[in-house]
């Protein structure tokens, strides 16, 4: 079997080949959030006589250097609040405009385009229309242009044209900025300059607000100037009371127990195969989405994952595999993943990246 973003692997392997015993040197160590590993030993997958068979797996990581890469876990937001983003949290409006202070900090000094998923249409619904209510879209406008990918199918295209004409646009006038030493552009202004929502002088590029499991999360690249910054807010988690989610859940967990020591085992902390599924469709749909900046080896980009459940406590930068949910990314970004202390460190590091 081979994938691009195939992670988390182990309980894709565990649902493919049930039977199968895991090389553990080959699928890493064990997640402290779940993802089924499978048996750890020969013993618990031999039934009926049957000699398991061995399943290996090879990840060869990402064509880019490891400086083209900045992945942030962010826990705390401007103002230090705690970052959550969970269902039940995350329409709180602190919550909403700490999101729309930490997006217009990151606007003023990510260059091109910035791409920002939400778990939800009708959560991105949400924070767009508190954002134009407090006027945080209008500071975000005023350094990037901004566009939300439409519900509407037939409607993709255009807007696509439309954000990747802004963000080129926005990186002529700051490569021409850059170019006058003196700070004086070709009109006579003070090169990048902050001017109102209605204004593009000032504009760096754009902002695309999508959706996980969207058009725009799949199949499209945001590569080079398209994608310099993503943000990933909160986690895509599907509705658990979805009739089909909840009928594939319950026929994982019933072969779990069918088959007992044929194979299947737990998953790390307990969780069922239908839990270790519910969490891995999550994890895929956050895969897929930041993997849409970088695109070639030349390319590269900042993600920011913005909730504190990809930085729990005791996580640290540097640490493999890392803690929580941060651990079912793909290995490329695990190994670059950077856990700050605050959130000035998220600032300045993304200042020292662009620069």
């Amino acid at each position: 079997l081979v994938g691009g973003t195939l992670a988390p692997i182990p309980e894709l392997a565990a649902q493919l080949f049930p039977d199968a015993v895991p090389e553990e040197a080959t699928f890493g160590a064990p997640s402290n959030e779940g993802g089924d590993e499978g048996p750890k030993d020969e013993k618990s997958s031999a039934v009926a006589g049957k000699i398991p068979r061995t399943l290996t797996a090879l990840s060869c990581g990402h064509v880019v250097s490891r400086d083209a890469l900045l992945p942030l876990a962010v826990a705390r937001g401007p103002s230090g609040r705690a970052l959550d983003y969970s269902f039940g949290s995350r329409s709180a409006p602190e919550m909403i405009d700490e999101l729309g202070r930490l997006l217009a900090n990151a606007c003023r000094v990510a260059p091109g385009g910035v791409v920002v998923f939400f778990p939800s249409f009708a959560y991105a619904d949400d924070v767009y229309d508190r954002w134009v209510k407090t006027g945080v879209n209008s500071e975000i406008a005023r350094h990037k242009a901004i566009f939300r990918e439409p519900r509407a199918a037939a409607k993709v295209e255009k807007v696509l044209r439309d954000f990747a004409t802004s963000v080129r646009n926005g990186e002529e006038r700051r490569r021409e900025a850059n170019a006058a030493h003196s700070g004086v552009s070709k009109n006579g202004s003070g090169g990048v300059s902050s001017v109102g929502s209605s204004g593009a002088a000032g504009r760096t590029g754009a902002v695309m607000l999508c959706v996980c499991g969207g058009k725009l999360s799949e199949g499209i690249n945001f590569k080079d100037e398209l994608g310099r910054l993503v943000v990933m807010v909160g986690l895509p988690y599907a509705n658990p009371d979805e009739p089909e989610l909840k009928a594939r859940m319950r026929h994982l967990d019933l072969s779990e127990r069918e088959v007992g020591s044929a194979g299947v085992s737990p998953s790390p902390g307990g969780k069922s195969r239908g839990r270790a599924y519910y969490e891995a469709l999550c994890m895929r749909a956050v895969n897929q989405s930041v993997g849409r900046a970088i695109r070639h080896v030349g390319d590269y980009a900042a993600i920011l994952f913005v909730d504190g459940r990809y930085a729990p406590p005791g996580a640290a930068t540097g640490r493999t595999p890392p803690l929580g949910v941060s651990s079912q990314l793909p290995e490329w970004i695990q190994e670059r993943l950077v856990i700050p202390r605050g959130y000035g460190e998220v600032q300045s590091g993304l200042v020292r990246f662009f620069r």
